[in-house]
């Protein structure tokens, strides 16, 4: 039997991809190996949003290389691809690179030997890639967006993955509908900029979106991926309140508490607008798990402008905290490069760039340290609250290990149930009942209704 090994580095839209081309392996005969065995073929869908996934993207390219056979092939995607390195410039002969817009033909060039079709870099379509079965995620995800043009000066989403589009509604529905019928309980809408949805669209959004996926279709977990501040209106907040299908659960990313950092990062909001965005979802939804994005070590961001981000987030009523580091690389954002300068920082990619910010390195480790434990206090303060409202939740179960079923709830709470009889991808009705003991979650008890 022929075999496939695959790797994913980023975001829920780059989950998504990769199962819809894995899909397309198997239905052809295909069987998943771990990544670590030798196969046939490694697909390695890449991200580089940051260093570090930059680094993972080129650790497993490394890592198949070191399994592959002589008839191995190396199948290489993603936005990591769309920068053109020279990692991947020395490995062209040896490696298949396929841009993002390219992925739907990856099954056919690779099994079928088809050529790549010329794809016009200029589209304004949606690159249609569905799939109807999940091997990798239980809670699935299903991209309906891709690309922005927000432009914030520290991300290169813009340049990898182009202006936004929007999947056809029609589409979403069918798929829904398929997923559902193969016993998909909950699904996560993605998108690279999710709130983007429907722009192109004429008065159609996101809202109308989760309307008709809720009314035609049986599916019974809806969750939102990252959403971005500007679009998290007090309409959308309204609306899923009102709809028992979707998740309260929310990642609003932040990136700092600063408003000077905030316009250096060309954010289109301030600390006084993000605050109020999340005192209307507490007031309308006072059980929402709330999740924040944040960036320490911005060029620019002095001790006293970090404490500003400290304090504003001790403040403020979310749940936990993904805390990310800043770090030179090749910016391709002339709005981040000018920011840069006007501070009277150095040139990017400077020897003295490097060796500013490798003294800063330390620095910006202990900020990291500080939000972090500031996120774990706050997601024990949430785990509580729910404790202690027993508020109920509802969770597809996963994974059995130790003699407890274990998954993320729909409040964003990993949960723990001991239950003999359960199985695995089936939605339970759960009430919380104390803090696991590595405070790493909630153990919780079933509803019997």
């Amino acid at each position: 039997m022929k075999t496939i090994a695959v790797a994913t580095i980023g975001c829920k839209t780059n989950q998504y991809e990769t199962e819809a081309i894995l899909n397309q392996f198997i239905e052809s005969g295909y069987k998943l190996v771990d990544f670590s065995q030798p196969s046939e073929i490694y697909l390695i869908n890449t991200c580089c949003v940051t260093n570090r996934a930059e680094y993972k993207s080129r650790y497993r390219i490394r890592k198949a290389f070191a399994k592959k056979s002589n008839t191995s092939k190396v199948v290489v995607t993603g936005c990591y691809v769309e920068q053109e390195p020279q990692f991947l410039k020395k490995l062209q002969n040896q490696i298949i690179q396929f841009r993002n817009d390219e992925k739907p033909q990856i099954f056919n060039c690779i099994e079928k030997n088809f050529p790549k079709e010329e794809i016009s870099k200029s589209s304004n379509n949606f690159v249609e890639l569905t799939t109807d079965k999940f091997y990798l995620h239980t809670r699935v995800p299903i991209k309906v967006q891709d690309g922005c043009d927000s432009f914030c000066s520290y991300c290169i989403l813009p340049f990898v993955r182009g202006r936004p589009r929007s999947r056809e509604p029609e589409n979403v529905i069918k798929q829904v509908k398929k997923l559902v019928k193969n016993d998909i309980k909950e699904i996560i809408l993605t998108g690279i900029n999710l709130g983007l949805y429907g722009k192109e669209f004429e008065d159609y959004n996101l809202i109308n979106l989760l309307s008709e996926i809720s009314s035609k279709t049986n599916i019974q977990r809806i969750r939102l991926s990252s959403i971005e501040p500007m679009f998290f209106h007090e309409r959308l907040v309204e609306y899923i309140s009102n709809n028992e299908k979707i998740c309260h659960h929310f990642h609003i990313p932040l990136q700092s508490g600063s408003d000077i950092i905030l316009k250096k990062m060309n954010r289109c909001y301030t600390t006084n607008g993000f605050q109020k965005i999340i005192n209307n979802i507490k007031n309308t939804i006072p059980d929402a798990a709330i999740g924040c994005d944040v960036i320490v070590g911005f060029p620019g961001e002095t001790d006293e402008e970090f404490e500003k981000t400290f304090s504003f987030i001790d403040k403020l009523d979310i749940t936990y905290l993904h805390v990310f580091r800043y770090s030179p690389r090749e910016i391709k954002s002339e709005i981040l490069m000018r920011s840069i300068i006007s501070q009277g920082e150095p040139r990017p990619n400077t020897s003295s760039t490097k060796m500013k910010w490798e003294s800063d390195g330390l620095k910006n480790r202990q900020r990291m340290h500080r939000l972090i434990k500031l996120s774990h206090k706050k997601k024990m303060k949430y785990c509580n609250f729910l404790i202690a409202n027993q508020i109920f939740l509802k969770a597809v179960l996963e994974t059995n290990k130790d003699g407890y079923w274990t998954s993320v709830s729909d409040h964003y709470v990993r949960v723990y149930l001991k239950d003999e009889k359960s199985k695995h991808g089936e939605l339970k009705d759960l009430i919380a009942k104390k803090v696991h003991s590595q405070g790493n979650g909630i153990l919780v008890g079933k509803i019997i209704f």
